[in-house]
């Protein structure tokens, strides 16, 4: 009896200006340990300016480049890869250009689906690609003004090692109020932090590792990690602060599947928990990511493709719901382990990811959620809009100072263009999309 033939294995990786972080990927992608002639490995570059393209198509190829004339987003790139995906494919994996994987991050997912023809995605245990320690910032918080009464403490809005930038790999794990931007486009989001906050610093180091801190008035704060402490003067002027001593290191949790929160909004399950094995029995999960993510081909023909209007966010979201609605499950496979970079190349440190994340959630919800559940979330967005406008513009003129209209008029935006597509219409894409 002869053992049944290997299942072929698509996998899609979108490029957008990702440089040399798309060619490691690549490069790590083509040490699969999967039979090369059911490997089949194909690079989506959605109109990219920094030469990738001419050079896996030099030095990688068996890889199959894919161009196209213009940015699609998530959704319109990864559906190019899906395009001529053969009727008799296994199986097809989507892998974010910001994702390392090991030889063996495949075999285990496969394993997952053989296990049961009824579940359409697998999902691997993704970590963050930095080991990290963490940093409490404790102190005395204080209101910003009378118009905005967050208790508040400093303001973070950078990161250096060794005079290196880091803003990208830190982590706000607990007790920051989100991210805020300033009129100036070349300046860094940043967070004010609670009486007690917490965040996760890259480790192991070596140089100095610095935050960069601000107050809306003098103050003296805490910054501690499990072994030291220092005590920081904080002013009003943005400074750098050295931080205590590194005191160790772990791994976190990115994502290990997706879950649906009571209120519609749908989190990476784990998101910046500390890796200590709590997620590595195989479980069942409401979706998957769409960071990395292991696809049956029949449930690929079953469900359709990306929705391409929704551009980027929320589009896994969408196809994995959709799925579930016809009789699809998901699963992890814990054993498959691959390290993400995470906002990399997303927008997530821009404003137009409001606009995004809150068009495309509430889209979701109105398609797949209970009705209730879906005017409610649209409800609680339009008053959580109003209590920007009231803190932004309206406090800050009431106050003499500049209104910041940036996160107001995009979540407005993002109300209006809801209702849009909800009619039928397709509103014109904010320009900044392009950037993504």
């Amino acid at each position: 009896m002869t053992d049944p033939p290997t299942p072929t294995v698509r996998v899609i990786v979108l490029n957008y200006n990702g440089g040399a972080m798309t060619v490691a990927c690549l490069q790590a992608m083509v040490r699969t340990d999967w039979p090369s002639d059911a490997l089949d490995i194909v690079l989506v570059d959605n109109a990219s300016a920094d030469g990738v393209a001419e050079t896996v198509r030099a030095d990688l190829p068996q890889v199959e480049v894919i161009r196209s004339d213009e940015n699609l987003g998530f959704a319109g790139g990864m559906n190019l890869g899906l395009r001529d995906l053969p009727l008799d494919a296994g199986y097809a994996a989507l892998v974010n250009n910001d994702v390392t994987v090991d030889p063996g991050w495949l075999r285990p997912l496969v394993a997952a689906l053989d296990a049961d023809a009824q579940v359409g995605a697998a999902c691997p245990k993704i970590l963050l690609a930095d080991q990290y320690e963490e940093i409490e910032i404790v102190g005395t918080a204080h209101r910003l003004a009378w118009s905005d009464r967050r208790p508040v403490t400093v303001q973070v809005s950078g990161a250096r090692i060794d005079g290196a930038d880091a803003g990208r790999r830190v982590r706000f794990a607990r007790g920051f109020w989100g991210p805020e931007f300033t009129r100036d486009s070349t300046q860094p989001p940043f967070q004010w932090a609670t009486a007690h906050a917490s965040l996760l610093f890259p480790a192991p180091v070596v140089g100095a590792r610095e935050l960069r801190l601000a107050a809306a008035r003098p103050t003296r704060v805490v910054l501690r990690n499990a072994r030291s402490q220092t005590e920081v003067s904080v002013g009003a002027t943005p400074s750098w602060y050295e931080l205590p001593p590194a005191a160790g290191e772990f791994a976190v949790v990115n994502n290990v599947g997706s879950e649906l929160r009571p209120d519609g909004y749908v989190q990476d399950r784990g998101y910046l928990e500390r890796d200590s094995g709590q997620f590595d029995r195989p479980d069942t999960v409401f979706a998957w990511c769409g960071a990395t993510v292991l696809l049956r081909g029949s449930y690929l023909r079953s469900v359709g493709r990306l929705d391409e209007r929704l551009f980027t966010y929320y589009e896994d979201v969408d196809l994995a719901w959709r799925g579930k609605t016809k009789g699809w499950n998901y699963v992890t496979a814990p054993d498959s382990v691959v390290h993400h970079i995470h906002m990399a190349t997303s927008a997530a440190r821009l404003p137009i990811a409001t606009y995004y994340n809150e068009r495309n959630r509430l889209l979701v919800l109105s398609r797949y959620a209970p009705k209730s559940t879906a005017i409610s979330a649209f409800l609680r967005a339009l008053a959580v809009t109003g209590s920007y406008a009231k803190r932004d513009v309206i406090g800050r003129l009431l106050r003499g100072a500049r209104p910041s209209w940036t996160v107001t008029a995009l979540r407005l935006r993002a109300l209006r263009d809801f209702v849009l597509m909800r009619a039928g219409l397709t509103p014109r894409s904010p320009r900044a999309a392009k950037r993504l």
